[in-house]
Formats: C-alpha cells, structure tokens, sequence
C-alpha cells in the first residue's frame, strides 16, 4: 500500500504505531506512508478526516464529508435541545466493562448534543478509568455500555460478569431499565 491509516489513540484496542511502522518493514519492505490518528474531540475527529482527505489527495471530499458529518450533528441538537433548566438524563458511557472505563475523547460531546450530562466522561481527555464507587457515587439515569471493538452480543455476554455485582443492582439506570448496548 502507499497509505496505512492507523490509530494511537489506545493500544489496547490496536496495535502500536510502532508495531504497524515495524510490520510493514519486515513485510512490504516498501516506503509506505503512515497516518496515525489520534482525535481528542470533535474538532480534532473533523481535523483527523481533513488529514485523511490531503493523505489520499481528495481535500474537497473530505470537507463535504465533514459538513454533512456537522450538519447531522446539529439536527441532532436541534431536536434534542430543551430549555436550560430542563431535566436532561445523566448519562454515563461505560467504554470497557472489567474494570470499568468511561468515555472520554469526543464522547461526551456526543452525549451532550444528544440531550444529556456525561457525568463521568471529560471531552478532550483520555477514556479514564473509575471504580464502581465513582459509578455509584455518579448514580446515571442512563448507561451506555460501549466497550471498544465488541458489538452488541459480545456486550451483553460481558455485561454477565458486573450484573449480579451488589454496585450494579442499586443503579439507579438498571432498576429503571435504562442501560442501553
């Protein structure tokens, strides 16, 4: 290939930029270029698409890409926005389950143009992780359970393992149904 796209944004859910860059020594023995990615908010992920848009010389798609990318997300906002003294649901996006990780990144801007507080998660930071007293001590109205790279079956599989945890039953989102994969 020309390009790898690849990310350093958390080992854990790939490989390093230095394991891809020493791979493709080893197995193409070719000068491919590396792009690696490591968006810190919404901003960033819009600059991150730009940047893939110069790598692969279609700068004008990719700022098409990004527009209708923002224009979704304000129609999101529109249709969620409420009035400021409203109740809008705390919210808490789990991004890894044993032990448990919340969302950070551009995550709860998500959550907030979707109408509600991330209560654990900070825009523009690393995905932190918190002990069940901090969820406890947070007590959501909703759980996102979101852990990187599982798909939905694979969520409730894990989701197993933390449920007949004491911590879990008193949430305030599980007795009111609200946890959402």
């Amino acid at each position: 290939p020309d390009l790898v796209l690849t990310q350093d944004q958390c080992e854990g859910c790939a490989v390093s930029l230095a394991d891809v860059e020493a791979a493709l020594a080893r197995s193409t023995g070719l000068s491919t270029r590396v792009l690696s990615l490591a968006p810190a908010d919404l901003t960033d992920t819009w600059q991150t698409v730009a940047r893939i848009g110069e790598a692969i010389e279609q700068p004008d798609r990719a700022a098409e890409v990004i527009a209708q990318l923002e224009s979704r997300l304000q129609t999101l906002s529109d249709t969620t926005s409420s009035p400021p003294n409203a109740d809008r649901p705390r919210v808490a996006c789990i991004e890894w389950i044993e032990p448990l990780m919340v969302a950070g990144n551009w995550v709860p801007e998500l959550v907030e143009l979707a109408g509600g507080i991330d209560v654990l998660g900070t825009a523009g930071t690393h995905s932190p992780w918190i002990d069940w007293s901090a969820l406890a001590a947070a007590d959501p109205d909703v759980i996102v359970l979101m852990p990187c790279g599982f798909d939905i079956a694979r969520t409730r599989a894990e989701l197993a393992a933390v449920s007949a945890r004491p911590e879990w039953q008193q949430l305030r989102a599980v007795a009111d149904r609200r946890v959402v994969a």
